[in-house]
């Protein structure tokens, strides 16, 4: 599936899930939501780092990145940007600042 599908899938999927999805969501909303989850994924690494988790730390990203995927396709859907079509643009954009240095 490709991302722009993901976007359209979360939206849906959001709808579903909440039925008042399109009275409450905003874009602030959705950001202060994915920085939470960021937030999530920082404190597991926290407690992992200092020993209280036994769980390996993948174990620990594999439950909260989905999470923080989903809120930021959410954004990009509410700035009405493709982020399949964003990335390709960025990726073209790094490879001529930075080239290829993986000859080096």
């Amino acid at each position: 599936m490709e991302l722009r599908e993901l976007q359209r899938q979360c939206v849906e999927d959001s709808a579903k899930y909440f039925p008042d999805y399109a009275t409450f969501i905003s874009t602030e909303y959705l950001l202060v939501a994915l920085a939470g989850e960021v937030g999530e994924l920082c404190n597991d690494y926290k407690k992992f780092a200092r020993g209280d988790y036994l769980m390996p730390i993948n174990g620990l990203a594999a439950q909260e990145l989905p999470d923080i995927l989903i809120y930021l396709l959410l954004i990009a859907e509410n700035y009405q940007i493709d982020l399949q079509t964003a990335y390709d643009a960025k990726r073209e954009f790094n490879n001529g600042r930075f080239g290829d240095n993986s000859q080096a």
